[in-house]
């Protein structure tokens, strides 16, 4: 690192291009940017942009080195203090995880010993239900099995989620800024709600007797809808002679394309017979002048269209949109050519809109006539109900005669914007 540029240093050189950019907005306060003022300041925000990336790359080597120190640190304590420094045994226990998953996607649920079927909680189909099996010690026949229409496939309930929820959560956002919460089976989950807003106390004259008044509740229902990644077909030879780690990267691709789904209809669901998505569940809070720009009164006034309960930070009050629409807020000042957005000065510091973080979201609508482009408010009040882990089949005979196994992922989830009546969450409606 001896001669390199810190990310400090670097987030110093962002502020100084922020700077420079400030001045020509500034030097335009009572005008448009002229051709040649938009080219420098679209230059020197791509600038901003790559430095940026730079600047997560550091922070990003930084962090693997530290984390690799650690671990070379802690590989030699646990070489030279084994018994004292894993007493129950959890590090060989993840070992010996990783090894039967690899077994269990090479050759299956029945080659796996009933320790490996326990670490990784395999279960196979039955009368449409997934269920815990004992299985055989020798490589069982199809004559034997009693499995339904999923012909021999077998299930795995936990591994394999790690990596899954990591790239549903990596893709698209939604589930970084919302309130996600699991349960254990997917009946009917009702939320109840209530509205007092409108009611306050009142004064009382001595000896006159109090007054009544009742609190009246509500109730949203959360279902849980079912997802699935479409399946992927894998070579068996390519699962015997891999000289990669197939298993994690057919992984990551059925996590990419459930995030990618779920994301969609987190953002965008209509509510009706599938997931409310927090655009459905928003309320409107402006309608632009314009069909394809905003001003930043405009942005101002969406903010203020929230009450200001829910511009808190506490239930993640921000902004949504995607990233058409943040270049087109990049280059919004206000009557003293100040731009609205300020990029992150310091190490973690998000950039943000007028003080507020902001979550790019490119499922969001473009700024586009009669279009929603841009939402604000209490992020975390946009409730997500999972239905417990991603479940991976292994189909092992489907595609027998081609010498393939197959591998699906199903999650099963809702969502919906809390609402009691007070419009925690809100957006601009393109003229």
């Amino acid at each position: 690192m001896s001669g390199m540029l810190t990310a400090g240093d670097l987030r110093a050189k962002r502020a100084k291009l922020h700077e420079q950019g400030k001045e020509i907005l500034v030097g335009a306060v009572n005008r448009d940017l002229t051709p040649e003022e938009r080219q420098k300041y679209d230059a020197i925000y791509a600038d901003i942009d790559a430095l940026a990336k730079d600047v997560e790359r550091i922070e990003r080597h930084e962090s693997t080195e530290c984390e690799l120190a650690d671990s070379k640190a802690e590989t030699r304590e646990r070489t030279e203090h084994a018994a004292h420094r894993d007493p129950t045994g959890q590090a060989a226990r993840a070992l010996k995880r990783d090894e039967a998953r690899t077994a269990w996607f090479r050759k299956g649920a029945s080659a796996l010993t009933a320790e490996e079927r326990s670490l990784l909680g395999v279960r196979t189909e039955q009368n449409g239900q997934a269920i815990d099996v004992d299985l055989p010690t020798q490589a069982e026949k199809r004559a034997a099995q009693t499995v339904t229409t999923t012909g021999g496939g077998y299930l795995i309930k936990q591994d394999f989620s790690g990596a899954l929820e990591e790239s549903l959560l990596a893709f698209g956002g939604m589930e970084s800024v919302a309130d996600v919460f699991e349960t254990e089976n997917g009946s009917t989950l009702p939320w109840p709600t209530f509205n007092d807003t409108a009611q306050t106390g009142a004064l009382l004259a001595i000896n006159t007797t109090s007054t009544e008044q009742a609190i009246t509740y509500g109730v949203v229902n959360f279902a849980a809808y079912k997802f699935q990644s479409k399946y992927v077909t894998v070579p068996n030879e390519l699962m015997q002679d891999s000289a990669f780690n197939v298993d994690q990267h057919v992984g990551s691709v059925l996590g990419t394309r459930l995030g990618r789904v779920h994301n969609t209809y987190q953002t965008v669901g209509t509510g009706s017979s599938e997931p409310q998505g927090i655009v459905a569940g928003a309320s409107s809070g402006v309608t632009a002048a314009g069909t394809t720009t905003v001003t930043y009164d405009e942005i101002l006034a969406l903010e203020h269209s929230v009450d200001p309960a829910y511009r808190n930070p506490l239930f993640g009050a921000g902004f949504i949109l995607n990233d058409g629409s943040l270049l087109k807020l990049r280059q919004i000042k206000d009557g003293e050519g100040r731009p609205l957005w300020q990029p992150g000065l310091t190490i973690g510091a998000p950039d943000r809109i007028n003080g507020y973080p902001y979550l790019i979201n490119q499922d969001m609508a473009a700024m586009t006539t009669g279009l929603k482009p841009i939402l604000f408010g209490a992020l975390r009040k946009f409730k997500i109900r999972k239905v417990r882990a991603v479940s991976i089949l292994r189909l092992s005979e489907i595609f027998g005669l081609l010498d393939q196994t197959a591998f699906v992922g199903f999650t099963r989830f809702d969502s919906k914007v809390l609402d009691a009546g007070t419009d925690p969450v809100k957006y601009i409606t393109m003229a």
